[in-house]
């Protein structure tokens, strides 16, 4: 499935996907465009073939309202505004050798805030509150991402205090939650890694 390479369209990754550069890069608002109401017909099929030609994500007309709305609730909530202010760098690539599992790792950060050695990762959920969003951390692994994300920049030379997600809801109001995890957490994600890594370099070695 990796190696096929044909990606079919998703709608809640495109929504996902569009929210990213409206909330982190306003500027870089024109890759993510507003189509017809439904994703039939001649029309939806023109507009989507011209905004992949152009490397933008199209959505219904619906879906885009709502990137837009979750975007604005983002930058509203006082906490996320001021981590996405400053000197925040986003999605910068990564590279890193890990010398213990001879391995060459990489990462790219939603965004990195060098000034106060912080990376801030933002996710789309269902349910923005502490006791939801925590278990979408555990069902979907984001303390495994927290662990590989901080190993793979500390190799690089790159100091990490502070590893901060944002957490917004797709459907009003749109609730923000700005979160951090706890050391259990990342220790339990930091053993998953180390774990991962030894499995794909003894594969390597192995040639599996």
């Amino acid at each position: 499935h990796w190696k096929y390479g044909e990606r079919k369209p998703n709608v809640a990754f495109d929504l996902g996907t569009s929210v990213h550069p409206l909330v982190l890069e306003p500027h870089l608002a024109n890759t993510v465009r507003c189509g017809p109401e439904t994703r039939r017909g001649k029309e939806w099929k023109e507009a989507y073939e011209a905004a992949e030609a152009e490397g933008a994500v199209l959505l219904t007309e619906g879906d885009y309202r709502l990137a837009v709305d979750m975007a604005q609730a983002v930058r509203a909530n006082p906490a996320a505004a001021q981590l996405l202010g400053g000197n925040l760098t986003t999605e910068p690539s990564i590279f890193a050798r890990d010398s213990i599992y001879d391995l060459d790792l990489r990462c790219r950060p939603d965004g990195w805030r060098k000034d106060i050695s912080a990376v801030i990762d933002l996710k789309t959920t269902v349910d923005a509150s502490p006791e939801g969003f925590g278990k979408q951390i555990a069902n979907l692994g984001y303390h495994i991402q927290e662990a590989f994300y901080r190993r793979c920049m500390e190799l690089d030379g790159h100091e990490v205090d502070r590893f901060i997600f944002i957490a917004v809801e797709k459907e009003p109001p749109f609730a923000t939650g700005v979160y951090e995890l706890d050391w259990r957490s990342l220790d339990e994600g930091k053993a998953a890694v180390q774990y991962g890594l030894e499995m794909i370099s003894k594969a390597q070695k192995a040639g599996d």
